[in-house]
């Protein structure tokens, strides 16, 4: 039995296809230490339900999610 290892590197030719790229280029990242915006939305919330649980105004954490289901949907 032959094992090959080797990296592949994809690029978008359109929304469902992919090409290998022959070259591998390197990509831009973000920038070390930024957070993306989603991501402090949801940190966001879980600290305010946190702090809701903390203060007595909400029993649990499932009574949180009985509520946010009913006003969901």
């Amino acid at each position: 039995m032959i094992t090959v290892k080797r990296k592949l590197h994809f690029t978008k030719v359109s929304k469902r296809r992919q090409r290998i790229q022959k070259d591998p280029v390197a990509t831009e990242t973000a920038g070390e230490g930024r957070v993306p915006w989603i991501s402090r939305l949801i940190a966001l919330a879980i600290h305010c339900c946190d702090q809701l649980v903390r203060d007595g105004e909400v029993a649990e954490q499932t009574e949180l999610a009985r509520l946010f289901w009913r006003y969901h949907m």
